[in-house]
């Protein structure tokens, strides 16, 4: 009998190892290499841009309590042989296009410089994911925020890490997660998230990108909110000695940004949502 179950066990060690061998190489390839990687998106931005010259689109954001609308406009230009869309500004960001206004220099430079390449399952579909931790890489990307304009506050923040979610079969961006940190330690965190892809002669663009911000907190100090909640309770005080039908039509225009606000101080974060409207190619 001892003899038997030690047979049993070898039996067993056997099998496992033969599975082992069979589905490791399948393991493997599961999870790209970065000079697999780079070549499989460029492959993919190449065959989204071979029928497009122009590309223009209205990125309408809401959530705000106000909605923004300015058209944009971006042009293909290949360099080294490979195409990408670039726009009046050197560091167009990536919230609407993805990836598609990397140089293929930049591509090379983003995965060679990923902490980590891995794989995970989101939303039922399975993402690439690189994890960067270098500031100079993430640079890469231009700058998200640039439209911050003066606000000093934000522009103290400098990115610390980024994690990207890119399709396993399409190669397009869906999800963002990055964390900024300014000199004092302070750190803010954003998420975008980019989905309802349709295209366009071809080309791929998410109907909507959504985006979440936390730890906004860190750029007041205590002296700064409680003066911003000083003057919220102020407005609302003057709101409600307003005549009723007066009060009512400031309400429906700007109600949803009041809310937003108070959110904002009492959550200590806030979000928005670009709406991608009328895409125009070639005209």
């Amino acid at each position: 009998m001892k003899k038997q179950n030690l047979q049993n066990i070898s039996s067993a060690k056997y099998f496992v190892a033969l599975v082992l061998m069979l589905l490791f190489p399948a393991l493997l390839s599961a999870q790209p290499s970065a000079s697999q990687l780079i070549s499989d998106i460029q492959r993919a931005n190449a065959g989204y841009l071979s029928g497009v010259n122009t590309l223009s689109f209205v990125p309408a954001i809401e959530g705000m309590g106000f909605m923004m609308q300015e058209r944009e406009t971006l042009r293909k230009v290949t360099e080294n042989g490979h195409p990408r869309l670039v726009g009046d500004e050197e560091n167009d960001d990536i919230s609407v296009i993805g990836l598609l206004n990397l140089s293929a220099a930049d591509i090379a430079t983003l995965v060679n410089g990923a902490a980590r390449i891995g794989t995970e399952t989101r939303d039922g579909s399975r993402m690439i994911t690189l994890l960067i931790d270098d500031p100079a890489v993430i640079e890469t990307l231009g700058e998200p925020m640039q439209d911050a304009g003066d606000e000093a506050d934000i522009e103290d923040f400098s990115f610390v890490t980024m994690k990207l979610s890119l399709g396993a079969s399409d190669h397009l961006l869906y999800h963002i997660e990055s964390i900024m940190e300014n000199e004092d330690g302070q750190q803010l965190e954003m998420h975008f998230s980019l989905g309802e892809y349709e295209r366009h002669s071809g080309l791929p663009l998410p109907g909507r990108v959504s985006i979440t911000m936390s730890g906004l907190a860190a750029m007041m100090d205590g002296e700064e909110m409680a003066e911003a909640r000083r003057e919220m309770e102020e407005m609302m005080r003057e709101l409600e000695n307003l005549p009723e039908a007066q009060r009512n039509m400031i309400m429906q225009q700007m109600g949803s940004q009041f809310e937003q606000f108070e959110r904002m101080m009492e959550a200590d974060e806030t979000g928005f949502t670009i709406i991608v409207q009328d895409v125009r190619v070639n005209e």
